[in-house]
């Protein structure tokens, strides 16, 4: 695919970044001169397993006046004090045997695997009645519906805690890489605090079938680590997908083409997964949402034999200081643009 306005405006500093990766390795080397002068607050945009942690967690340990504040870490980390909140009767039996901070590792990980691994979730002291408590709980059909209910119904204030805590450490002086699903919410949030720092937005962006690809060899690696929630079912990055981008209009810039064979051959490579995912949403809610074929098609209006389509961001492409095309382009030199301002604002 041809390049777009926005990259030929960088090809030049796409080379030049290219040199500071040569003198200045690791990354996270990469200059700080403007975070000398102001803080940064820097978003990122993209679907999940896109490459957008590494960038994050990277650029964040390499220096100590930078930050990360994920989404995904965030969540993790309210997990337990929402649950005390909003279901006192389940936290208080959770709590007995589990640390807070394993409560989120422990909600999203599979019951075999926590009853084969105990030693891995449960605190020390936890006497066995306990466990079993927890056990019994676990089991049980109502639980985990009722406690992604609850997490989905408080996700709004929850995303203005992500924010606001975002935009305090900023106003510390701190430089802070974040991402967020709710983009539209926490610019929102942004205009009526009154922030008088300016976001640079960057987007990370994979081709749907690498995407696709790329999601075994994570789910593999976090149950290799024990880090179940970052395992990610092919319905909730199909899903992403889709509610990122869609058909661009003629006159729009497009970021890249998609297919009616490939978004086919992605629903019939992975059947199997994707109906038990279904399923598994429907019978225990352990998702937020289902996904079919035809509609996926519909949306990005590929309903005809052989239909090709461009595809932009449902963001303004335009709004974006850059695109990150990480199947393509190393974290190291995405880090490295990122901290040394090598990119041109449009």
């Amino acid at each position: 695919m041809n390049a777009t306005p926005l990259e030929d405006n960088t090809k030049s500093t796409f080379i030049a970044a290219e040199e500071h990766k040569k003198s200045e390795t690791p990354a996270k080397k990469a200059a700080t001169t403007i975070e000398s002068i102001a803080p940064r607050l820097i978003f990122l945009s993209g679907t999940s397993t896109s490459g957008k942690s590494t960038i994050m967690r990277s650029y964040a340990q390499s220096s100590s006046n930078r930050k990360e504040l994920g989404t995904d870490d965030f969540e993790e980390t309210r997990c337990a004090s929402l649950i005390q909140k909003h279901c006192p009767e389940e936290y208080a039996i959770l709590s007995q045997a589990i640390e807070n901070k394993d409560l989120y590792r422990f909600l999203f990980t599979p019951p075999d695997f926590i009853k084969s691994n105990p030693n891995l979730f449960f605190k020390a002291g936890s006497t066995d009645s306990q466990k079993a408590e927890v056990f019994s709980l676990n089991d049980s059909k109502e639980f985990f519906p009722k406690i992604t209910s609850m997490l989905k119904k408080n996700k709004p204030t929850q995303d203005k805690e992500h924010f606001e805590t975002i935009l305090n450490d900023s106003r510390k002086g701190i430089s802070v890489i974040f991402d967020t699903p709710n983009a539209a919410g926490f610019f929102e949030h942004f205009k009526e605090a009154s922030h008088d720092i300016r976001v640079e937005r960057f987007l990370v962006y994979v081709p749907l079938s690498d995407l696709v690809k790329r999601l075994p060899g994570r789910n593999a690696e976090a149950i290799k680590t024990g880090n179940f929630p970052n395992q990610r079912p092919y319905i909730d990055l199909l899903n992403q997908f889709k509610n990122m981008y869609r058909k661009a209009e003629p006159d729009e810039d497009a970021i890249d083409t998609l297919t009616r064979e490939e978004v086919r051959k992605i629903f019939a490579d992975n059947k199997k997964d994707i109906e038990d995912e279904n399923k598994n949403v429907i019978e225990n809610g352990r998702s937020f949402y289902t996904i079919e074929e035809e509609e996926y098609l519909k949306h990005f209006g590929l309903t005809e034999p052989g239909s090709r389509v461009k595809i932009t961001s449902v963001t303004d492409y335009r709004s974006f200081n850059r695109i990150f095309r990480t199947a393509t382009e190393t974290p190291d030199l995405s880090l490295t643009q990122v901290s040394s301002h090598s990119w041109k604002e449009l």
